[in-house]
This record gives structure tokens, sequence and C-alpha cells, in this order.
């Protein structure tokens, strides 16, 4: 009887995680219901429907003004692809000059901690956009000129890395 007892709490059940930025919809979506952008917010947020996750499925970190990493634990993957998919459709994320506004490309700190792991997902979200897309973009979050000449010479280097990688 013992055992089985054992066997029923002791028993380890797979974990499917996931983790993101809060995107600026979801950002602006969880502003309106909550009434503001906090860990706290975010919680509860995500413990109503249709989500409905408990607060130890939850890990929240808020790494600067308007950037909040979520790690969430699912016990079904499919669950998990659920939101992921969801998460998915959300594409914009704030601008990099928004979230650390006293940061830039080459200034200390620019490849440590926060600001080098939100910068991937930064990076990764402006190749996805057009020419046209990424001028707007930095028309709407009031883009520094500093970042605008940055962004115009990476781009520059990204394709020359291109080339280089399909010549050799």
């Amino acid at each position: 009887m013992f055992s089985k007892l054992k066997d029923f709490f002791c028993k380890t059940y797979p974990i499917f995680g996931y983790d993101f930025f809060i995107p600026v919809a979801l950002y602006k979506r969880i502003e309106a219901v909550e009434g503001e952008v906090s860990p706290k917010s975010i919680r509860h947020f995500f413990s109503e429907a249709p989500y409905s996750l408990s607060k130890g499925q939850l890990q929240i970190t808020q790494e600067a003004d308007k950037l909040f990493f979520v790690q969430i634990a699912f016990y079904e993957e499919d669950k998990r692809e659920t939101f992921k998919k969801e998460i998915e459709g959300y594409k914009e994320v704030f601008p990099f000059w928004t979230v650390f506004p006293h940061s830039f490309y080459g200034a200390p700190r620019w490849n440590q901690g926060y600001e080098q792991h939100y910068r991937d997902t930064f990076l990764e979200y402006w190749h996805s956009l057009s020419s046209e897309e990424q001028e707007k973009y930095m028309d709407t979050y009031h883009c520094p000129e500093d970042w605008r000449i940055w962004l115009k010479e990476y781009h520059l280097w990204c394709k020359k890395k291109e080339l280089y990688k399909e010549k050799y």
C-alpha cells in the first residue's frame, strides 16, 4: 500500500516549458484589462480564462521598463503548442532604444545580461521587417538618430555577411 502511495505522490510528470518577452500588442492588452503592466498584473491576466495558469506555472521577470520576460511550465504539450502559436501571432516587440534608453550598441553592458538577452529577440524581429516596415517602425517609436545610423549600417553588414556565405 505504501509503495502505491509513494508512486502516486513521487511520480514525475513531464513539463513543457515556454518562455517569451511580452510583445507590444499583448502588453497593450494586459494594460487595457488590468490597468497596468507589472509582474502581478501579468500573473493575474494569465490566471484568468482562457489561459487559467496557476501561480506555480508562471515565472515573470521585469528586465526593464516595458520589458517582461515570462516563463511558463505546461503539463501538456498540446496546451503549450496552442499557447505558443497565439504568442507567436504577436510579432512586434518594443524597440531596444525604448526598453533600454541609456544603452547603445558598443556601450557598456550592450552584450551583457538583460540587454544581450533582449538584443537577440529585437534583432530577430527587426530582420523580419521589410525596409518600408523598418522605416515605419522607427518613426512609430521615435528612433534616435544614432540608432537609425547604426541599424542602417547593421543592415549593410548583414547583407555583406550573406554575400560572403553565398560566395564561400
